[in-house]
């Protein structure tokens, strides 16, 4: 049995296909099954995946007979895995040669983990670096605001998966992934290796408005589910607030200021109930938001130490952050 099962989606790929699979073939990691559904593609796809496919025995291909879209594509893929891990890859980006060296020696170094992500290069129409916390806790407690893992760049213990009847979400044709992140906050430890090990390509189909507003769409349906593991019945209003804190959109204004704090004082209180999240890292870091939310704000002066103060995160704050927060909003007035 392998011990990796790379999984790959593809549709009408034919651009950037070669390259893909090129990059998982030529590995340093050689252990590994490679699963490729190709979803009923209408451009040269299956003309490419013949070719690859004929040239090295690991290329597993499985066609579709009709278009199913990327979650169900997915689930065939999981479903066919043979592997004790799952590699997660798509078919127009590019893994460095060492990424599955990293990351199976990284996941059997620390059994706890159940899934683990890279930090990643970003080419094409942006780029850039990302980079997420190697911290577990913190990993967990960022996954209210957004994903925390690059989807392609993400390693999966496979018996993580069976042993709760794990896979993904069928009624989200995108962000399928963080749906899956947020489910297994209370199953597994997260973890990123701390290095570039996935080149991740940004392009126009990517970003087209339709697609923006499935994303958009999708993510407040996750928002909504978390809120629910944690006991808080918000109403739809407040994923505008959720949202505005997300992308970090301050007005700033104290009027802002106290409509948060109340809303991070709620999620911590629910949350020290229902344990979803680690309780003292998520009231730590709530706290930490918050108090760099009022210390951008504190031109209002003394109104933004008084809303800090009398708020539960402001009683339990540590000194420093009070005395800070106090002599930024004196010398404003």
């Amino acid at each position: 049995m392998p011990k990796v099962s790379v999984v790959m989606a593809t549709y009408k790929a034919e651009n950037t296909l070669g390259e893909a699979i090129e990059s998982v073939l030529y590995q340093t990691f050689s252990d590994f099954e490679f699963i490729i559904i190709d979803d009923n593609s209408l451009d040269s796809t299956s003309e490419i995946l013949t070719k690859y496919s004929n040239q090295d025995s690991r290329i597993k291909v499985f066609r579709n007979s009709s278009n199913i879209g990327l979650t169900r594509s997915l689930n065939r893929g999981l479903a066919e895995a043979k592997g004790s891990y799952i590699a997660r890859m798509d078919s127009d980006d590019i893994c460095m040669k060492n990424r599955f060296d990293e990351q199976v020696t990284y996941l059997e170094n620390n059994k706890k983990i159940g899934v683990c992500g890279t930090y990643v290069e970003i080419f094409g129409e942006k780029t850039g670096v990302r980079k997420h916390s190697d911290n577990s806790e913190e990993l967990k407690v960022r996954t209210l605001f957004s994903s925390q893992f690059c989807h392609p760049s993400t390693m999966i213990r496979k018996e993580i998966l069976l042993e709760n009847g794990i896979e993904y979400n069928v009624s989200f044709l995108v962000a399928q992934d963080y749906e899956l992140w947020a489910r297994l906050i209370p199953i597994c430890d997260f973890g990123t290796v701390p290095k570039q090990l996935l080149r991740y390509r940004v392009h126009d189909q990517q970003i087209s408005s339709e697609k923006k507003l499935l994303q958009w769409q999708a993510r407040e349906k996750v928002i909504k589910w978390i809120w629910r593991c944690i006991g808080l019945p918000l109403l739809d209003q407040d994923i505008q607030l959720h949202n505005d804190l997300s992308f970090f959109n301050w007005n700033k204004e104290p009027v802002f200021i106290e409509k948060t704090g109340k809303y991070f004082e709620a999620l911590i209180k629910a949350n020290n109930h229902s344990k979803f999240f680690p309780v003292h890292s998520f009231q730590n870091f709530l706290i930490e938001y918050w108090w760099q939310l009022c210390s951008g704000s504190a031109n209002y002066g003394k109104e933004v130490f008084k809303i800090f103060i009398q708020n539960y995160m402001g009683k339990v704050a540590s000194n420093s952050k009070k005395i800070r927060l106090k002599a930024k909003t004196l010398i404003a007035g």
